[in-house]
Formats: C-alpha cells, sequence, structure tokens
C-alpha cells in the first residue's frame, strides 16, 4: 500500500475513533465486574494526575473521580459539566491524556453516524451521544526513498506499523530473550 493512501486510512481510521459515538445507556452498562474501578477522591491522587485533571476541567468542577486498573495499567477517569455538555477525560498515572470524550445531542452527530446508531443500537431507551477522541501517537522518517511509520498507543504499545520489523526486547513473553516462547533457549 502506497504511504499517501495509507497516511489517508490512518487519518480516517483516527477520525472515525474521534467521532465513536457510544450511546451511554448502552456502554456503560455492566455486567457487575466493576471490581477494578473505584471511585476516589481528587485529593487523594497523585500531584501530577491532579494537576492534569484540573487542566482539563479548565476551571469546572470536577464531579467524579475514578481509578482503574486494567491489565495491570491504572488510569484515571474524571468527569465534569461545562457549557451544558457531560466531559469525561482518561488519563495514565504521568498525567497523559489517553481519550476525551463529552456529550452532544442526536441533531449534532454526522447522518452516517445518526443512521448508524438508529440501525444497531436496541430500541426502546432513550440514547445519550458522546464524541470520544482516542489520543496515539505518530512518528515516521524515510531513509533511501523508503517510509518507515509506527502509530503508538500513549503507552507504548504499536498499534500500526509500515516498513517497520519488531526487534529485541519487543517479544511478548516474560523471559530475557528475544523469541516469543517462555523458555530461555532461544529455540
Amino acid at each position: 500500500m502506497n504511504i499517501p493512501r495509507k497516511k489517508n486510512l490512518i487519518a480516517a481510521a483516527f477520525a472515525v475513533s474521534a467521532l465513536a459515538i457510544a450511546a451511554l445507556g448502552f456502554a456503560r452498562t455492566s455486567s457487575g465486574d466493576d471490581d477494578d474501578e473505584k471511585e476516589v477522591k481528587l485529593a487523594d491522587l497523585p500531584a501530577v494526575v491532579v494537576k492534569a485533571l484540573v487542566v482539563a476541567a479548565d476551571g469546572a468542577s470536577i464531579s467524579e473521580v475514578e481509578v482503574e486498573v486494567d491489565d495491570g495499567r491504572k488510569s484515571f477517569e474524571a468527569e465534569w459539566t461545562a457549557n451544558g455538555q457531560r466531559h469525561e477525560i482518561e488519563i495514565d498515572a504521568q498525567g497523559h491524556v489517553l481519550s476525551r470524550e463529552h456529550s452532544v445531542k442526536k441533531s449534532e452527530l454526522p447522518k452516517a453516524v445518526a443512521q448508524k446508531i438508529s440501525r444497531l443500537l436496541p430500541k426502546g431507551g432513550e440514547p445519550e451521544f458522546e464524541v470520544k477522541t482516542v489520543i496515539a501517537y505518530e512518528a515516521g522518517v524515510e531513509i533511501d526513498g523508503k517510509e518507515y511509520e509506527l502509530v503508538l498507543s500513549p503507552d507504548g504499545e504499536v498499534i500500526e506499523s509500515e516498513n517497520i520489523e519488531h526487534r529485541g526486547g519487543e517479544d511478548d513473553d516474560d523471559d530475557d530473550d528475544d523469541d516469543d516462547d517462555d523458555d530461555d533457549d532461544d529455540s
């Protein structure tokens, strides 16, 4: 795939992510497995986390803060209301933004999104809508006419790569070798 087309696809994917509209009643339905989420007080959080949340809320009063542990990674979610919209942000323990959400009216949705929601969500309730922006980082370089690209999540996970082989230290197991099996024999 050529790079301009690839970049357009990446841009489209992130645009879709940015407009990933969730019906709160549907997305927030819980199976009761919320043991990894806990409501906490803002004052009990690390200073770097408090600073990031206060800056994001831009003077609005933060109404709820939760700490969540997912796959061993701790993140913090905060909610507030400003200008009639509900806002939510998720940040990591270093204060980096992972995602942002804000409520919108159905009339503010792109036509294709509104149609898809109407078609796919179960009928019977009154959905609430959000715009969700997921943060990712992209790096690229051209060497001798060949382009190399990485798209990474804020915690360094490779989301997508172009012309890059995952080298030593990127294996999936917990041993010290560069293969994906759990033994140390490098076979």
